[in-house]
């Protein structure tokens, strides 16, 4: 549907509508429950979600395949030719059994079968998971001498983590100026190619956690707050860096298995998201802020390097799935026609 030069955007806003809405949902909730009771936090997402719902029903169809059958179907309907069949007629129609296989169980497959799967959904958890275990600490860290944030006023941090996501663009911007000048010169536009801000972001993932770490109660009481929200916006931009580059090398990779991909590396970073929360609460109590961020920081420091993995080893892990290997053909198609548009 969209070329690689369009997926940068495309891949974009999905990711960052996402990550504000990590970033900005404590605070509409802590101020919702604040002023008209908590159950109103489930009741207004009720009614979002209610009426994303129904919008869903409009959105025109996208798949490749039922767009080429309805293209035959006016076609026969036109010529009165009825043995005329798009290409994949004889692959077997959507069933409940066929549904399953390719909607719940392919991802799975993926995930336990596919190196190159596996390693990015195992980042993204780890990068979630620690995100999500530090959010358990803001709330803490900020109503605690000597900040003295109210509970409401608490809940603001989360706009450095906002910030740090929107400063994301930036690197969005130079993958598309990439990608103009490998047109320009004839070059082939791999996945690999759209990774370079991951060598960025991963660091700065560890560093922001470090500078959070020790500007922060109660161990360091003689920083004033701001400079904490500095490492909040470094772990933002991490964050959104992230997801972006994982999900837009997944769908790059893996072509018209791409849904599948993604799927299965959300999985993983959901459960990752619901788990770390059941015990980073006892954690920062427990250790304190200081080196309970600490241990989240040194998580963070050993998969620094896991960018340059990718730029080494990606497209070996590309060739050797029978997945997106077949997509290989897909990527020059794509390059040839990106050089037509010119």
């Amino acid at each position: 549907m969209y070329n690689a030069e369009h997926r940068i955007w495309v891949v974009y806003v999905y990711t960052i509508l996402g990550m504000l809405g990590l970033a900005l949902g404590p605070i509409y909730s802590t101020y919702i429950t604040s002023s008209i009771g908590w159950r109103w936090v489930y009741y207004i997402s009720t009614i979002v979600m209610g009426a994303t719902a129904v919008a869903c029903i409009f959105i025109r169809e996208s798949n490749a395949n039922q767009l080429l059958d309805q293209v035959v179907k006016q076609i026969r309907e036109e010529t009165g030719i009825q043995e005329l069949k798009p290409g994949h007629a004889e692959q077997a129609r959507l069933t409940v059994a066929t549904f399953a296989q390719d909607a719940l169980f392919r991802p799975l497959k993926f995930l336990v079968t596919d190196p190159l799967v596996f390693f990015c959904a195992v980042l993204c958890a780890i990068a979630f998971g620690l995100i999500y275990g530090l959010t358990e600490s803001l709330t803490i860290v900020y109503t605690s001498p000597p900040f003295n944030f109210s509970q409401n006023s608490s809940s603001l941090a989360f706009i450095a983590i906002a910030i740090g996501e929107m400063i994301n663009i930036l690197p969005r911007i130079y993958d598309a100026y990439i990608y103009k000048k490998y047109r320009k010169t004839h070059r082939r536009i791999l996945p690999e190619s759209k990774i370079t801000s991951f060598a960025v972001a991963a660091p700065s993932l560890a560093i922001g956690l470090w500078l959070f770490a020790w500007t922060i109660p109660p161990r360091v009481t003689s920083v004033p707050w701001p400079v904490s929200m500095i490492g909040l916006i470094m772990i933002g931009f991490s964050l959104n860096d992230f997801s972006y580059v994982l999900f837009g090398y997944a769908t790059d990779s893996y072509g018209k298995y791409a849904a599948s991909a993604v799927s299965a590396i959300s999985l993983t970073r959901t459960l990752a998201a619901a788990v770390f929360p059941l015990f980073t609460h006892q954690m920062y109590t427990g250790l304190g802020s200081n080196v309970a961020t600490s241990v989240l920081a040194a998580v963070a420091s050993l998969f620094a390097f896991t960018p340059f993995l990718f730029l080494g080893y990606g497209q070996r892990l590309r060739h050797r799935s029978k997945f997106a290997a077949d997509d290989e053909q897909a990527l020059e198609q794509e390059n040839l026609h990106m050089k037509d548009t010119d």
